[in-house]
């Protein structure tokens, strides 16, 4: 089965709630139509409790030339415009933001501010740096359990974090 409000398909019919997001999982006789309609319905406005109005953003990093070394010139954030709640499982969204490369299979660490009724959670995302020519993108992969993973490189060729959970 398939959660209705996270997308899991680890749902068991002798489970009471998706072992991922904690839906309840309900079984009906009669008329699945109408339980179908409400159950979506309901899922809805689940994930919107639980991730409605999540904000994603970047730490980026500015580097100047100072008395020829390289130094941290800059630290700020760039907002994410990305909407968690209108993605499924598996979708994956592009940033435009073009990035500098590091070298291929160099370890990347990424930080992201998770934001949400007022509260920001700051969160690691631990790549390793995808061979490419040309500036690195940032995506987002939406994944079950209102959690996501980060992507860095480009559409043809990226590497990607482990899951980050939207809810803490």
């Amino acid at each position: 089965m398939k959660c209705y409000a996270c997308g899991s398909e680890k749902i068991e019919s002798s489970m009471s709630q998706c072992p991922e997001c904690a839906f309840p999982v309900m079984t009906v006789a009669g008329d699945t139509a109408q339980f179908e309609t409400m159950m979506k319905q309901m899922a809805e406005e689940y994930r919107g409790k639980k991730i409605g109005g999540s904000a994603l953003g970047l730490l980026t990093y500015q580097y100047a030339m100072k008395n020829d070394h390289l130094v941290l010139d800059k630290e700020s954030e760039t907002a994410l415009s990305v909407d968690v709640t209108k993605m499924t499982p598996g979708q994956i969204w592009w940033d435009k933001t073009d990035f500098a490369r590091v070298d291929a299979g160099e370890p990347l660490s990424l930080t992201l501010s998770v934001k949400k009724d007022g509260k920001v959670r700051n969160v690691t995302a631990s790549v390793k740096a995808p061979a490419g020519e040309g500036f690195w993108h940032v995506g987002i992969r939406m994944q079950t359990g209102f959690c996501f993973s980060v992507l860095v490189g480009n559409e043809k060729n990226f590497a990607e974090s482990g899951r980050i959970s939207l809810v803490g």
